[in-house]
């Protein structure tokens, strides 16, 4: 088991679970990325 680095500091399974978290809303954030894409281009009168 290895001590914190600093007081206070999150421990890795804290840590893994907010990475965890992040990762989740980048996939999110970029699947609404691409939909816009295709909506922009779809109001663009452009076929894919």
């Amino acid at each position: 088991m290895a001590l914190p680095a600093y007081p206070g500091m999150p421990s890795l399974a804290e840590q893994w679970r907010e990475g965890a978290m992040h990762y989740v809303d980048f996939s999110e954030a970029r699947d609404n990325f691409f939909e816009r894409a295709r909506i922009a281009l779809d109001n663009d009168g452009t076929k894919r």
